[in-house]
């Protein structure tokens, strides 16, 4: 605080008679500020299965993009069989065996959007979505094997980065297997009853 004859000023500007300067906790308090009403803290929203729809859209509208690229793929497949592109059905029948997947993908995320917001909720309500979107998963990998017809073709016929484009290929096929997997595996741990005192071992 600063101080001239008679009078403090404390760091908020508030001046006032020395007389009625106080001392806390060995802090110098200003009477006006003293007196002044805190803000009230921002309550956080509390917590509610309803909230995580707001990031299941957001998963959805990344399918949805995903849907594109792949369609996009069967364009490129097609454009390729017209220009006699060796392997090229492949990339167009991948393409199109990961859009049906991506369906089912979707149609899981939006079963599970469903089941979250739902009244009588349990937590097997999950199970059956979580399966859909692992057989979703599971044909998107068949898709990606389907299409390394393309990357084979292309390292036959020794393209340029054709084995970099074969790996990649094999990594997604992988990436979407495990995927498959593990929402499979959760779809059957959601099925299970809660274990009861009686089930706990000492």
């Amino acid at each position: 605080m600063s101080q001239t004859p008679g009078f403090v000023t404390c760091p908020l500007g508030h001046t006032f008679p020395e007389e009625q300067l106080s001392v806390r906790d060995s802090q110098n308090v200003c009477p006006v500020c003293d007196r002044t009403t805190w803000a009230e803290p921002r309550a956080r929203r509390p917590w509610s299965r309803h909230l995580l729809t707001y990031p299941l859209i957001v998963v959805i509208a990344a399918a949805v993009m995903l849907l594109v690229e792949t369609i996009s793929g069967i364009a490129i497949g097609t454009t390729y069989d017209s220009q006699h592109v060796g392997g090229a059905a492949w990339l167009t029948a991948g393409s199109a065996v990961s859009v049906v997947g991506i369906g089912l993908l979707i149609t899981g995320v939006v079963l599970v959007t469903r089941a979250v917001r739902s009244r009588s909720w349990t937590r097997s309500l999950l199970s059956a979505p979580l399966i859909f979107m692992a057989v979703g998963a599971a044909v998107l990998a068949i898709g990606d094997l389907v299409e390394l017809g393309l990357n084979i073709s292309f390292l036959n016929a020794s393209s340029p980065a054709a084995v970099w484009q074969l790996v990649a290929g094999i990594f997604d096929a992988l990436f979407f297997a495990g995927l498959s997997v593990a929402l499979s595996w959760v779809g059957l741990l959601a099925k299970r009853p809660d274990p009861t005192t009686t089930d706990v071992t000492v």
